[in-house]
């Protein structure tokens, strides 16, 4: 959906401001960086901190770089706003062969596009993404991005050591984005340390998302969470109280509070209503293995559908189930033909249902938390409804300044990196543009300059 600044200011007058201007904004305003009503402390600076998890720190294709944390939407809101160097600073990783201390080994490295097979497939590999620690680990003070990746909504406000949690988790970035307890014993009171005047706030995400990746059959993690998701009423009991730590700590800053999106949406998650396309000769073959293995013949030319593994036992896929990583089937798709796709591999329509109803119901918390505490802090809460936003993506796509959109498709999307969960740094420039747009520009009066979107990549082959 195109819309044009002359016909948005006509849509606005008749849809009663249904629709702004700032949704798909078709180019970068030059803007006069004038900054409104956005909080400054007592040398007239505006010093904004980012808390939340792998979407603040800007994971890219499964790993963080320093290109890609330069690339997150808190460094290039932050630019926006004038604040670079040590105005606003951000874990720096540099490729190294730092030993390794942590279980799960892959949280090191990111997955790269390197081309497309015969069938026009992508071909995925992996490589190291960063060194064990940052190159800028002695810092002075916090970073300005303490987006960890992996956080759960109660580890805001946790206080645990952080190089056992890190092992325990594993997770290596509890150390590496906050480094020492010195600096404050939790996410809050490094942020406190800062005096921040803004803060975006964006937590819930991997309370839905790990058990949706898991294809809705694994425990939670850390272990105080109990099977599945994060049940709701344990949901807002941790958004609360980070939440209130964060208003009582952070007493001059305005908070921008996201909300959370439909993460089915992401392309990781793709439906394949159609199953596995089968040549003649493919479908023979696998008629003939069947028979000897005294399986069902029922392969044929086209389009078969995989046999399944659900909580109710095996059967066809149908065009409500969700197929995960579609890298992940391509390797084991034969056994989803001829056997089943494991459960793990699957969301079925109830699963699916289920996490829907979870976020729906981690969103009420959020806007109600935004809502009431509004009330008890003189209006420094502003809500920034990711949800709608990646919905309408997905629905129509984004309008771009050179005519073309930007989508939820797998690599030709240009809105998913490569691990299909996370953004590219053009996606990443999408949420900062609504960010300033929505927020900044529109709620607090500011004219921040919008990020020239054609200038930031995509996937792209390396």
């Amino acid at each position: 959906m195109v819309i044009r600044y002359s016909r948005c200011i006509v849509i606005i007058i008749i849809l009663f401001s249904f629709i702004s201007c700032s949704t798909n904004p078709t180019s970068a305003p030059i803007g006069t960086g004038f900054y409104g009503s956005i909080p400054k402390n007592e040398q007239g600076e505006i010093v904004y901190v980012a808390i939340g998890n792998s979407l603040t720190a800007g994971m890219q294709s499964s790993g963080i770089t320093t290109y890609t944390a330069a690339n997150s939407f808190p460094t290039l809101v932050a630019r926006q706003l004038g604040l670079t160097g040590n105005k606003f600073t951000y874990p720096e990783w540099a490729i190294g062969s730092g030993a390794d201390t942590y279980q799960n080994d892959d949280k090191r490295y990111r997955k790269k596009l390197s081309g497309f097979d015969n069938h026009n497939a992508p071909l995925i590999e992996k490589e190291l993404a960063n060194d064990l620690f940052p190159s800028n680990i002695n810092n002075e003070l916090p970073y300005h991005n303490l987006g960890i990746p992996g956080a759960y909504s109660f580890d805001i406000t946790d206080s645990s050591d952080l190089i056992s949690k890190s092992q325990e988790r594993p997770n290596p970035y509890f150390f590496q984005v906050l480094r020492t307890q010195a600096l404050g014993k939790n996410v809050i009171q490094q942020a406190q340390k800062l005096s921040p005047t803004l803060i975006t706030f964006w937590l819930g995400n991997n309370d839905i998302l790990s058990y949706a990746l898991s294809g809705a059959t694994s425990k939670s993690l850390p272990q105080e969470i109990s099977v599945g998701a994060t049940p709701p009423h344990e949901f807002e009991k941790y958004y609360t109280d980070a939440l209130q730590s964060a208003l009582t700590n952070l007493p001059n800053a305005a908070f921008i509070i996201m909300n959370i999106p439909d993460v089915l949406f992401a392309p990781y998650f793709s439906r394949q209503s159609r199953g596995k396309y089968l040549t003649k000769t493919k479908a023979d073959s696998f008629n003939i293995i069947a028979g000897t293995l005294g399986l069902e013949k029922r392969f044929s030319e086209g389009y078969n559908p995989y046999i399944i593994q659900t909580k109710s036992g095996n059967r066809k896929s149908t065009h409500k189930d969700l197929i995960l990583d579609k890298q992940a089937v391509s390797s084991v798709s034969d056994s989803g033909m001829l056997y089943s796709l494991a459960d793990e591999l699957v969301l079925d329509e109830s699963e699916i249902a289920e996490i829907r109803q979870t976020i729906s119901a981690y969103n009420v918390t959020i806007s109600n938390k935004v809502v009431v505490n509004n009330a008890q802090h003189k209006n420094r809460l502003y809500l920034m409804d990711m949800y709608r936003l990646l919905a309408e993506i997905a629905e129509h796509g984004y309008s771009m300044p050179d005519g073309s959109k930007v989508t939820t498709e797998y690599i030709t999307g240009g809105l998913f990196s490569v691990d299909g969960i996370h953004p590219t740094s053009k996606g990443y420039g999408i949420l900062a543009n609504e960010i300033i747009s929505q927020i900044l520009n529109k709620q607090m009066n500011a004219d921040i300059p919008l990020i020239p979107l054609n200038e930031l990549k995509a996937v792209f082959v390396e």
